[in-house]
């Protein structure tokens, strides 16, 4: 009678090991998954408008990265706009730097422009 109960014990001991084993790997494998997908880089991107910026400006990122976008228009009212993500300034008076910060999660060529003189400011490239 002991050495059923024993062998009962033991049994139930080894089912529960082994599930806890898989529950374990499960949840490793999604912390990989997640730390594959997710990129900590912070890119600082500084545009002055008419200083370095242009439709021939471009900056290449990699998918996943954060951007840091500060702006200045030194000589007039602004807002500048990052076409496909959908994201603005909003109104900057001449000579205010606005920051905008933003995980780069679409891949292609997104066009940053001036809502005011509607002028491509900076091409950004994200791959």
């Amino acid at each position: 009678m002991k050495r059923i109960i024993a062998g009962c014990c033991a049994v139930v001991f080894l089912i529960g090991c082994g599930s806890s084993a898989s529950e374990v790997e499960s949840e490793s494998s999604t912390s990989e998954s997640t730390a594959a997908v997710s990129n900590t880089e912070i890119v600082e991107i500084s545009l002055t408008i008419g200083e370095n910026s242009g439709p021939n400006e471009q900056q290449q990122i990699a998918l996943g990265s954060t951007v840091r976008l500060s702006v200045v228009n030194p000589n007039a009212s602004d807002e500048i706009h990052v076409h496909g993500y959908d994201i603005s300034t909003g109104d900057m008076a001449a000579g205010e730097t606005s920051v905008i910060e933003f995980v780069a999660d679409e891949a292609g060529t997104f066009d940053i422009e001036s809502h005011i003189s509607e002028e491509v400011v900076l091409l950004l490239i994200v791959e």
